[in-house]
C-alpha cells in the first residue's frame, strides 16, 4: 500500500469517532515505516477531530509503527 491508501484508510476509520464530548487538545502524530512510509497526526480540539497527512511538532503522543500494524 502507497501511504496515501493508508492514510485514507485511517482517517476514514478517524473520522467516524465522536468526539463531540472532548474538551481540551490532543495531538496524536504517527509515523508509518516500511511499505507505506510517512506521517500523519490527528488532533482533538475542543469536540473536533482534525486528520492531515502531516507531521505535528508540538504533539503530545508520538506513535512509530508499521502501517501493517497500524491497520
Amino acid at each position: 500500500m502507497t501511504f496515501q491508501e493508508v492514510f485514507d484508510e485511517v482517517r476514514n476509520v478517524f473520522m467516524q469517532a465522536d468526539v463531540s464530548d472532548y474538551q481540551g487538545h490532543l495531538a496524536l502524530q504517527v509515523n508509518l515505516q516500511g511499505d507505506g512510509q510517512g506521517a500523519f497526526y490527528a488532533e482533538l480540539n475542543n469536540g473536533n477531530l482534525n486528520v492531515e497527512p502531516y507531521e505535528y511538532y508540538d504533539r503530545d503522543i508520538l506513535v512509530t509503527t508499521s502501517a501493517a500494524s497500524l491497520l
